[in-house]
């Protein structure tokens, strides 16, 4: 991508073109990130590294730069939504990467279409998000969407004529996002939810068993799709809470759509450790980036 070209694609506001360019003619793009406190180790360390690789690849140079620009978002109030109306009036940010979390991504893509500037979004799973009336400018970089995942899941129910299910879950936008795109892809294939239970996000097993909403899945289901907001922990917890009530696996089926990809959003090992080899040349160990670890 030559400078000419790179201009061209901001210039469709008045005077954008000119912000790109420094006193020495040298293109400089600022790039806002919007991360999230607490969830996000080391991101400024890995975005430099990021840049520098980029560097020693030739897609960045003297002519052609980016300068990061990095704030947290993803808190109890939409924080990252004013981080970014801050980062495009204020700090003049050309294009975004994150925010973070599903629900600030919404209306951040929302804000990028109407600016019409590139948002990157790399934790960003919904199905809703394919819309490109909507987000024109979003592009996703996580390898699996939900819709993808639940159109997967209900190709295996199908294979086996399993066609009855109960749908386990949780309160909280996420699990409820998830379960909301499982139920839609359910009910164009034809697959019926014959009971949806819902735990609280913090629910251990014996809250789970003394709910006896597990009874109520026993009389109705024996195919149980499982949709949490924190796959590993939810589902140990609903397992344990199973096998309390007698709900083993000689009668039960049990499917668990997000286990293989928690920890690292659809990324498999080719791409994972390629990574950890970068991250480790910037003096960080895989536990220094790990999202699991706080």
């Amino acid at each position: 991508m030559d400078s000419s070209t790179v201009t061209s694609i901001y210039s469709d506001k008045e005077g954008a073109g000119q912000e790109l360019v420094d006193k020495n003619g040298r293109i400089r793009i600022r790039v806002g990130h919007i991360g999230a406190l607490n969830a996000l180790r080391n991101d400024e360390v890995v975005l430099s590294a990021s840049r520098k690789s980029l560097h020693q690849e030739g897609i960045l140079d003297d002519d052609f730069d980016i300068e990061l620009v990095s704030q947290n978002g993803c808190g109890e109030s939409y924080e990252g939504v004013a981080v970014a109306a801050d980062m495009y009036h204020l700090q003049k940010v050309k294009a975004f990467i994150g925010p973070y979390c599903a629900a600030e991504i919404d209306a951040v893509a929302r804000m990028a279409s109407f600016w019409n500037i590139p948002i990157i979004g790399y934790m960003a799973a919904s199905a809703s998000l394919a819309d490109k009336n909507q987000y024109r400018t979003l592009a996703r970089v996580s390898m699996r969407s939900t819709s993808s995942i639940a159109e997967a899941t209900c190709a295996l129910l199908r294979h086996y004529q399993w066609n009855r299910v109960a749908l386990v879950t949780n309160v909280g936008a996420v699990a409820y996002e998830r379960a909301t795109a499982f139920e839609e892809v359910f009910r164009q294939r034809g697959v019926q939810v014959v009971k949806k239970v819902m735990f609280d996000e913090s629910a251990k097993a014996k809250d789970m068993y003394n709910s006896g909403q597990l009874q109520d899945i026993s009389n109705t289901a024996r195919i149980i799709i499982m949709v949490f907001s924190n796959t590993r922990e939810q589902s140990r917890e609903f397992m344990t809470a199973a096998t309390t009530a007698g709900m083993g696996m000689n009668e039960f089926a049990y499917i668990l759509p997000w286990l293989q990809i928690d920890d690292v959003n659809g990324f498999d090992n080719s791409i994972v450790g390629p990574f950890l080899e970068k991250v480790k040349d910037v003096g960080l160990k895989q536990q220094d980036v790990d999202l699991v670890i706080h």
